[in-house]
């Protein structure tokens, strides 16, 4: 039985530890993870849960929330690398970040013999200042392999001189939770959904987009619908008070952020989803989970064209060119009033998003690390 050691922050939500689940379930892999006690995800803090059925060593963090800056508690990374003994050492951080190289360090010292893989989501081709391009170009160095979540983060990797093997693998979305058919009567009641329904879910900033939403409903005045924002965000005031200038607070409802195991129940009172995402100088949409889990749940979504959107998207949406207020507003308008193409982009996005699933994902997983064990 091959053992992979697992550092992922984002693990403390306890969903997007599934991939681990299967393989260790279906897969066979003895699989152990270090994770942070807590960690903002979704806009909420979010403090993890140590009992699944493989071991969790919770790691105190250092500048925690700082993705490129963070580092765990080498103390609790030395106790797993000594107890685990890995052959596969999965770093699912960016190879430039400080928590990347702690791994690598340690790991040079206390588990030399383990094979390391890492993943990246930077997909725009950036060029470090010391001393952070030294960590990348170690991390190259001592890796076998490289997993990235779409084609733009594949060519960033070959395009810095990655010469070993990449694969692309997408982010993992939980089918059972994630479905149509959900019972929203309460939810409905609650803010009285008694029109189309639009919805945005995410972080409220500006790069998100938000206020070209905001932009684009205030041109649909004379159109029936509602619009649910959930999320929170540094630009949430500024939202608020955009939203009262128009008078549409009767007509915005704001929710704040929400537990992941509620985001389901949110996405199926709407009728589509909106990520009109903006490319900024040092970000663009790297993936976009949300839109993978609002296909899941048979809705529609409209997403502009930064990043890795329209790759994520595919069949099951529409694409605008990011900044559109027309092309949003209009591609909002034909959804409304479009009952049969609402229904086919449906039926796009239930088929699209079957590559999404943790099941697919997994498989994925094991064919990579078949080949680091095999190298």
């Amino acid at each position: 039985m091959k053992k992979i050691l697992v550092f992922d922050h984002s693990a403390v939500v306890d969903l997007y530890r599934e991939r681990e689940r299967i393989l260790k379930n279906k897969f066979g892999y003895d699989i152990e993870m270090v994770i942070p006690f807590h960690w903002m995800e979704g806009s909420k803090d979010t403090k993890a849960n140590k009992n699944d059925y493989f071991k969790i060593y919770l790691a105190s963090t250092f500048l925690t929330n700082n993705v490129p800056l963070f580092i765990y508690n080498p103390f609790t990374v030395i106790k797993a690398l000594l107890k685990s003994k890995p052959d596969i050492i999965d770093i699912h951080e960016e190879p430039y970040s400080l928590s990347c190289i702690e791994i690598i360090f340690l790991k040079s010292i206390f588990s030399r013999k383990s094979k390391v893989v890492f993943y990246s989501a930077q997909n725009i081709l950036k060029r470090y200042p010391f001393p952070f391009n030294l960590f990348e170009k170690i991390a190259y160095k001592c890796s076998k392999a490289a997993y990235t979540c779409s084609s733009e983060v594949t060519s960033v990797l070959i395009k810095k001189g990655y010469k070993k093997k990449i694969m692309e693998i997408p982010l993992g979305i939980d089918e059972k939770l994630y479905r149509p058919g959900i019972d929203i009567e309460d939810i409905n009641k609650k803010y009285d959904l008694d029109s189309f329904t639009i919805g945005f879910i995410g972080r409220i900033e500006y790069q998100k987009g938000i206020f070209d939403l905001i932009e684009a409903l205030n041109l649909m005045k004379e159109y029936k619908w509602k619009c649910i924002i959930v999320g929170n965000g540094s630009s949430l005031s500024d939202v608020k008070k955009k939203v009262e200038e128009y008078w549409l607070a009767d007509r915005v409802i704001f929710t704040g952020a929400v537990v992941p195991e509620d985001i389901p129940l949110y996405m199926n009172a709407m009728d589509v989803l909106i990520v009109p995402s903006r490319t900024t100088s040092n970000w663009k949409e790297q993936f976009g989970r949300v839109i993978a889990e609002a296909m899941a749940c048979g809705l529609p979504v409209i997403g502009s064209d930064s990043g890795a959107i329209p790759e994520v998207i595919g069949s099951g949406g529409v694409i605008f060119k990011e900044g559109d207020i027309d092309g949003l507003k209009n591609s909002m308008i034909k959804l409304m009033e479009n009952k049969e193409y609402r229904e086919r982009l449906k039926k796009n996005a239930l088929e699209k998003v079957k590559q999404y699933s943790w099941n697919s994902i997994s498989r994925q997983f094991d064919e990579l690390y078949s080949y680091i064990i095999k190298e």
